[in-house]
């Protein structure tokens, strides 16, 4: 059984089309702020309607525009965790709790069993302004249990505590989704956090779903030059094929040597709309991108001066508690854009000026190559071109 979402809402000039199936785990929505992540979760708990598609949990139909379904928020076990809680401010904890009891004859039994589970015992009479930030975020997590959901869905969750009491609730998190047997939609723009909780994750750019796979997968080959910039890739190029599996990255002025996978790992056409129909063969002209954390300082033996080797000047240097991240340079100039790179510190006191190798090197496997997402015509009905 599965989440099914294939909707289309318009708001002004904004066009929402999120398409895309959930297992069983943990899924995330990984997008920049007002690409329509949290409108998608609204939709799918019945706060927000959409203009057409269809929405299944579980092999229940929760809306389906032909058929003028359009279940009540309360009919469809959906549980909320609004980016800032949404407590009643009148309410004490053990009010909130209750509102999310739907079995009347047990509000009691189970609000005790939230606050217990929750660690909220004597915080029961207080109101939300009295609570702490944790306190609040356990708070609304209790009322949502509460209700025995088969769907959880997180709208930015931890973007409301300080980062110490941030890490104490990721931890706090992750086991009240291990023990939780139903499935669980999170929306990020903090791709640590996408990374930390998801085993698959759904990329969105401006209203609609650009791809669709296992986490692990899409920060390894994100494919798309949007869907890259999304997972924090900043080393992206153009390039100009200049062998069979040899580019010039134009941006930095170097030679590459791919490895021979390459394609295949950028191939990801089954799992992306915005790839479809897009030629298996490597472009004569595409984008290639690489981590800052991938490059490495080059070495006498099996590298040459040729191939993936990059002469370094210094831009700028910024100091990090744990990493040192270095804008550089060709030394050899073409550059358009400075590249990054992240070396690990291996003390509080180095001198990070006078760290900088005469050659960095990039691995063939390390490097990654890119498109454009396809451009299609979006009508306000709903439909696209070529669909």
């Amino acid at each position: 059984m599965s989440l099914q979402v294939h909707i289309r809402k318009k708001l002004g000039d904004f066009l929402l089309e999120a398409d895309f199936d959930q297992e069983d785990g943990c899924m995330g929505i990984l997008g920049a702020s007002g690409c329509g992540k949290s409108m998608t979760l609204k939709c799918i708990a019945g706060i927000e309607r959409p203009d057409a598609g269809r929405i299944c949990l579980d092999g229940q139909v929760l809306f389906d525009s032909e058929k003028k379904i359009n279940q009540k928020p309360q009919e469809r076990q959906v549980g909320f965790l609004f980016q800032h809680y949404a407590l009643f401010p009148t309410m004490t904890v053990e009010e909130n709790i209750g509102c999310g009891v739907r079995e009347r004859g047990r509000r009691k039994e189970i609000v005790r069993q939230q606050v217990e589970r929750f660690q909220l015992k004597g915080l029961e009479k207080l109101r939300p302004a009295q609570l702490s930030g944790g306190q609040q975020q356990r708070t609304a997590l209790a009322r949502m249990l509460a209700g025995q959901p088969r769907l959880l869905l997180l709208d930015e969750p931890f973007s409301a505590l300080d980062s110490f009491l941030r890490d104490q609730m990721h931890r706090e998190m992750m086991e009240i989704l291990r023990e939780f047997s139903g499935k669980t939609l999170m929306v990020s723009h903090s791709r640590e956090e996408i990374y930390k909780f998801c085993g698959t994750v759904t990329a969105m750019e401006q209203g609609r779903t650009l791809m669709t796979c296992g986490t692990r997968e899409m920060f390894a080959s994100p494919g798309l030059v949007s869907v890259a910039r999304l997972t924090g890739l900043k080393n992206i190029s153009p390039y100009r094929k200049i062998g069979k599996r040899q580019v010039l990255a134009t941006d930095w002025n170097v030679k590459l040597q791919l490895p021979p996978d390459i394609c295949g790992k950028a191939r990801n056409s089954e799992k992306s709309p915005a790839l479809a129909g897009q030629s298996e063969e490597m472009p004569e002209r595409g984008f290639i991108g690489i981590r800052g954390h991938h490059i490495c300082p080059a070495v006498s033996d099996g590298e040459t001066e040729e191939w993936n080797i990059y002469h370094p000047i210094l831009e700028d240097v910024q100091e990090a508690p744990f990493e040192d991240i270095y804008l550089l340079r060709n030394a050899q100039g073409g550059d358009e854009k400075p590249l990054w790179w992240m070396r690990p510190r291996n003390s509080f006191s180095e001198n990070t000026g006078k760290m900088l190798p005469d050659a960095l090197y990039f691995p063939p496997k390390a490097l990654m190559l890119l498109r454009e997402a396809r451009v299609v015509e979006r009508k306000e009905n709903g439909k696209n071109d070529g669909d």
